[in-house]
């Protein structure tokens, strides 16, 4: 992944979806750990446009609350530290490296 090019706000979304994974005990990246850090990310646009779409925020928590329960867990001594614990960082699910993927080979053609 190319930081480079990330803006300061979607790498501090990113930082802050990877500590609460690890927070949560979580062994893997999802989406909902980025949706929930872009929803609630302080002078972000996503809360803005939550805003504009009137969404309703206890809702939003709600249904987060109840997707983070469905996530796999980490146990024993290996909780908290992510399968990845000696990188420093937890592993991304699939789909977030698919969509990473199809990025980069839209950027190269």
């Amino acid at each position: 992944m190319d930081t480079q090019k990330f803006t300061e706000k979607s790498l501090s979304a990113l930082e802050n979806a990877h500590n609460d994974a690890v927070r949560r005990k979580n062994s893997e990246l999802s989406t909902v750990h980025l949706l929930s850090s872009l929803a609630f990310q302080e002078n972000g646009l996503v809360p803005r446009i939550f805003e504009k779409m009137e969404i309703d925020s206890e809702k939003f928590s709600q249904s987060l609350k109840l997707s983070f329960k469905s996530l796999p867990t980490l146990s024993g001594s290996s909780a908290g530290r992510g399968p990845l614990h000696h990188l420093g960082r937890i592993a991304p699910r699939p789909r977030l490296e698919k969509s990473r993927d199809r990025r980069r080979a839209s950027t190269a053609s």
